[in-house]
């Protein structure tokens, strides 16, 4: 179900921690959305949960404008961001 509902949006956001390197489904559904914009367009939209040294980044995301989370950058600001460049704010 999921496969078929990333499919009908534009984009994904992807919430990225340290925990992510281990995460099969996330890795899953983040080549997942990298195969939607290569053949479609498809927006990929990463938030870090935190800062990542650049080897823990996922594969594919890392020359991807993303936003990471920190006391200045609250996940209420990344909403912001993300109603921002989707064009629902």
């Amino acid at each position: 179900m999921l496969p078929e509902r990333q499919r009908g949006t534009a984009a994904t956001v992807i919430l990225v921690s340290k925990r992510t390197a281990k995460a099969h489904y996330e890795r899953s559904e983040i080549t997942r959305a990298i195969n939607l914009a290569r053949r479609l367009g498809h927006r990929l939209l990463p938030i870090f949960l935190e800062p990542l040294a650049s080897d823990e980044i996922p594969y594919g995301l890392e020359n991807i404008h993303s936003w990471t989370l920190s006391p200045d950058f609250t996940l209420a600001d990344a909403a912001r961001k993300l109603a921002s460049e989707l064009g629902t704010s």
